[in-house]
């Protein structure tokens, strides 16, 4: 890492919100989920300020129109009051549309902070998009091409095939609610920027399809279609993804199940996956799995299995504290960092809280997404702490949108030095 101490700057980001409800407008009820949050970071308060929400570019907007009143343009905006950071969530919704890695990468919304100047005239200090990343890495080539993996900064996702569209006549369940940990789809996730997907797999031999992706004891998609995204996205873009198969919660009785399972994913993705024997002991970068056009590292949670399949990579260590407040789990991760960074690990910090069990009896509706709420909003500036991001490698959180970490890990990754 090069000794410039980043993340000192003013800032401003877009995020989603995680929580999600109905609220009624007349005899109609309407679904209350995937709102924009206004975050902004690092400025110097002078009273006047705003933090504005823009559909159209508000920085290219100025430029060819000065004397507007800016803040009469925005979709919604909030006075700032103190302080140089702050957090609003507003009523507009981030509304699903169908993802590619070609074309626009703008989703259609601005954040700006913006100050009043002389009494006379409205100015940008600082602007930034919701938008997508799906060819990040390829577009940090230059620089992290022979970098080793293990010290670049890797955006993941927590129980990644555990997804569900919000939806009120299924996800008001509370089993639901203490199980689905994304919103939108792997191959999704994999656009907007994440590149480690944490799987676990079960084994119900008496259903058609018999590998499933679970939560737990929940049985939540086939895991056929997680494949199916993975193979999808690597296929159009050369990314480098770790396929993380964590945990095997039910099904996992006899060792021929996990080379049933081995089979299945070699007969699905065997032409992406990374051999151990590609890097002869020695420690992977990029470069090297670019030039030997296997991009998905998948690592097993098996010992036996991995130690004799030359497809399957050791367990990747998970650093989780199995915590339900932010203050502890941030602790956690602190010390996590001393323990596991710079060692050279493939391991995941696991950024999300952990309810207990008294918690589906005392907040039934709250739910993995109040607890994401939770920790999502200041979870983003833990990580630009320099004795964070020099030291940490990849960062599992859920519903990811939440924060801002896919960003984040691009800056830190883009001054990496090999």
């Amino acid at each position: 890492m090069k000794s410039t101490v980043l993340f000192k700057d003013p800032e401003v980001f877009l995020t989603v919100s995680s929580v999600a409800g109905t609220a009624k407008f007349g005899k109609h009820a309407k679904n209350i989920d995937r709102r924009l949050e206004l975050n902004w970071n690092n400025f110097e308060y002078r009273p006047g300020d705003f933090v504005c929400l823009f559909d159209f570019d508000i920085e290219e907007y100025s430029r060819e129109n000065r004397s507007s009143n800016l803040p009469d343009l925005a979709r919604e905006l909030i006075e700032v009051s103190s302080g140089h950071q702050g957090y609003y969530r507003s009523s507009v919704r981030y509304e699903k549309r169908a993802l590619s890695v070609k074309g626009n990468r703008q989703m259609g919304f601005w954040i700006a902070y913006i100050r009043n100047e002389n009494g006379t005239a409205w100015k940008v200090l600082k602007s930034n998009s919701l938008r997508i990343f799906p060819l990040w890495m390829n577009e940090l080539k230059d620089i992290i091409g022979d970098i080793p993996l293990h010290s670049l900064m890797i955006p993941g996702t927590h129980d990644a095939g555990s997804w569900m569209e919000y939806d009120v006549s299924r996800c008001e369940n509370i089993y639901v609610r203490y199980y689905i940990c994304q919103e939108d789809s792997v191959y999704e996730q994999l656009v907007h920027g994440i590149r480690y997907v944490d799987v676990r797999v079960a084994y119900y031999p008496d259903l058609d399809e018999k590998f499933w992706v679970n939560h737990h004891k929940y049985k939540v998609t086939p895991l056929i279609t997680l494949i199916s995204d993975v193979r999808r996205f690597v296929t159009e873009t050369k990314e480098i993804i770790f396929l993380d198969f964590h945990g095997f919660p039910i099904g996992f009785s006899s060792p021929s199940v996990h080379q049933e399972l081995y089979r299945f994913v070699l007969n699905e993705i065997g032409d992406l996956l990374v051999p151990k024997s590609l890097v002869n002991n020695t420690t992977p970068t990029p470069n090297v799995l670019w030039r030997a056009n296997r991009t998905v590292i998948l690592t097993y949670a098996n010992k036996l299995m991995s130690q004799t399949h030359d497809y399957l990579w050791p367990y990747l260590t998970h650093a989780w504290g199995d915590k339900r407040k932010s203050s502890d789990l941030e602790r956690y991760l602190e010390s996590a960092m001393d323990k596991f960074g710079n060692q050279g690990l493939f391991w995941s910090a696991m950024a999300e809280l952990t309810p207990k069990p008294y918690d589906y009896i005392s907040k039934p509706r709250f739910g993995l997404r109040g607890f994401a709420q939770l920790v999502n909003v200041p979870l983003t500036y833990w990580f630009h702490r320099p004795q964070w991001y020099s030291k940490c490698m990849i960062v599992s959180t859920d519903f990811y949108l939440g924060n801002n970490i896919i960003e984040t890990c691009i800056e830190v990754n883009r001054h990496k030095t090999p």
